[in-house]
């Protein structure tokens, strides 16, 4: 183990390092390729339709699973039992139910500032009085905003790369280990969707809906913040190839994911004086630091050596998962390097630096999972059908072994 140590945290290096070289040279040599024609509407009302039905039914087997956990109790109750495992999903719902805190109304609810503010507004713009059972607003919600993300997502891909390389970008984010978090009452189906839509804007130059998208992507999730970076790759390559300034609009598209992160941080600051209250609460309660992704690698790797023989589960499904979901997103930015969108390819490598550099990472497919342009890098480089039907069933074949941990509140987070 020890020289896989030293071995895996430098080829995550290295791919890391191909990823962005090979980026820097594609802004700067030549312009992106135009764009294709727009989905057909009906074709996309389709695609969000079947995301839709996808959730419903995995929620069917979750809610069954629940009852069946839980016998004798109400439907409600069987819910809130399930759900609240393992998982943040009950955070969420105490800040939609009593906000944020500097005192606790709840047990812990000083902490919760650490999840971000969108998705509780959303509960309680839904569910204004509360009159509705709180988990099951939060299921309701995740076949909408999961066929809305699966419609702007296709969009994004038929647009810049084709109708086939979109429909490949669909069952590559289907059958990803993590994408049952999609019907879960979390924030995955709401941070894809204010992605897909923010890139569906810029693409489409579309500057104002492009800023409302970033500011929600930044009020939703951190990484969030980083569409502000995709925009100004976007705007340098811009510049750089036609000698002239970026449109005026454009700068909406920069400014929105700041604005979104800053009200956030006001947020911090209003209730605690400190606007990196958030950082300091992640450190001391979750022992959770940024830090570098190869020592992600270099950490796990130890930890997967010392929970082998006692603690199989959290060996597989936090210690492996999270090497291997550092080495597989890097090493898929890697090879679409040369085919992907400059822009979306420095989102993709910036976000994943990001969520994995961490001291304490245990919820690496989860991250993966929401991550648009991942689906979009295996839709890029695997145009062989047989290498792709293979990827495939091994991603669906992990993605089942990872829900069947959930399932049984295994260390799935």
């Amino acid at each position: 183990m020890e020289w896989m140590q030293i071995i895996l945290p430098a080829l995550a290096i290295v791919l890391f390092a191909a990823a962005t070289v090979r980026g820097a040279v594609r802004c700067f040599a030549s312009p992106e390729a135009p764009l294709e024609e727009r989905a057909p509407a009906p074709l996309v009302r389709r695609v969000g339709i079947v995301c839709a039905a996808c959730v419903l039914a995995m929620q069917a087997v979750l809610l069954a699973v629940a009852v069946h956990q839980n016998p004798g109790v109400p439907l409600t109750e069987a819910a809130a039992r399930f759900f609240s495992s393992g998982i943040d999903a009950g955070h969420y719902i105490q800040i939609a139910q009593y906000g944020y805190s500097a005192t606790d109304t709840v047990p812990d609810l000083h902490l919760f500032i650490v999840f971000f503010p969108l998705f509780p507004a959303l509960l309680r713009w839904v569910n204004p009085l509360g009159l509705v059972d709180w988990y099951l607003t939060a299921l309701a919600v995740q076949p909408v905003l999961f066929g809305l993300a699966g419609a702007a997502l296709y969009s994004l891909v038929y647009e810049g790369y084709g109708r086939s390389a979109a429909n490949r970008t669909m069952l590559f984010l289907a059958a990803f280990p993590g994408s049952f978090f999609f019907a879960l009452p979390m924030t995955e189906s709401l941070f894809l969707l204010v992605t897909a839509w923010y890139f569906l804007c810029l693409q489409r130059r579309r500057w104002l809906w492009c800023g409302v998208a970033g500011v929600l992507a930044g009020l939703c999730r951190a990484p969030g913040a980083v569409l502000a970076g995709a925009a100004a790759v976007w705007m340098v390559q811009q510049v750089w190839h036609t000698r002239r300034r970026p449109p005026r609009g454009a700068w909406w598209a920069l400014a929105g994911p700041l604005l979104g992160i800053g009200i956030y941080l006001g947020i911090n600051q209003k209730i605690y004086g400190d606007p990196f209250a958030f950082s300091a609460f992640q450190s001391e309660h979750w022992h959770n630091r940024l830090g570098w992704f190869w020592e992600t690698v270099r950490y796990h790797l130890g930890y997967l050596a010392g929970w082998w023989a006692d603690n199989r589960a959290s060996a597989l499904c936090i210690s492996l998962a999270a090497v291997l979901c550092i080495l597989v997103q890097l090493g898929v930015f890697a090879a679409a390097a040369g085919k992907m969108r400059v822009h979306q390819l420095a989102f993709g490598v910036a976000v994943t630096v990001i969520t994995t550099g961490v001291s304490w990472l245990i919820s690496a497919p989860r991250y993966a999972a929401a991550l648009l342009v991942l689906p979009l890098g295996f839709s890029l480089v695997l145009r062989n059908r047989w290498a792709r039907y293979a990827v495939l069933a091994l991603l669906a074949a992990a993605n089942l072994a990872y829900f069947s941990q959930y399932l049984q509140h295994g260390p799935v987070y």
